[in-house]
């Protein structure tokens, strides 16, 4: 065997193996991208979260003990799926006690949140948080910022922001 024979079998197996390397790496972004449409297929299909902005009222009146503000965007299907569900849960057990306000901050929805902000004393609270989501912020009754938490957090931790805000006055 030659030297230019034995040039070309290495060549050939690095090309082959190359080829396999480029297979099993469009095989893994063929899946990530199949697991990723599926989650937020599941997430918009999902009746508890497709009812969750709807479940967040945005009455601004009445006397309420404390105020929990969710700043989200309708587009943030991962991180606001998250924590919707769980704001659904305390908006169920703190029905007459606290006021749940749910702020869209999407393009199409900001100049209605804005009014909304404005009408319960959280202008600042939305301005300053506009660009993230989900933000939620927990407000005594007098509508000081207690608590604000940025990204999902477990039930327990709102839970927690929210016996604080009940507990001053």
């Amino acid at each position: 065997m030659d030297a230019l024979q034995a040039l070309n079998i290495r060549v050939f197996r690095a090309a082959k193996s190359l080829q396999n390397s480029l297979a099993s790496l469009t095989a893994m972004l063929c899946l990530f991208s199949f697991v990723g449409a599926f989650v937020i297929a599941f997430l918009w299909q999902n009746p508890a979260l497709a009812d969750a902005p709807a479940a967040l009222t945005k009455k601004v009146s009445g006397q309420y003990e404390a105020r929990l503000v969710m700043i989200y965007d309708h587009e943030c299907a991962v991180w606001c799926g998250q924590v919707k569900p769980i704001l659904s849960e305390l908006q169920n057990e703190y029905k007459s006690r606290v006021q749940f306000v749910a702020l869209d901050t999407s393009s199409d929805q900001i100049s209605s949140s804005k009014i909304t902000a404005k009408a319960i004393g959280a202008s600042k609270f939305l301005s300053e948080n506009a660009d993230y989501a989900p933000v939620i912020g927990v407000f005594s009754a007098k509508g000081k910022l207690l608590k604000e938490l940025v990204g999902p957090k477990k039930k327990e931790i709102y839970a927690d922001a929210i016996a604080k805000a009940l507990s001053t006055q």
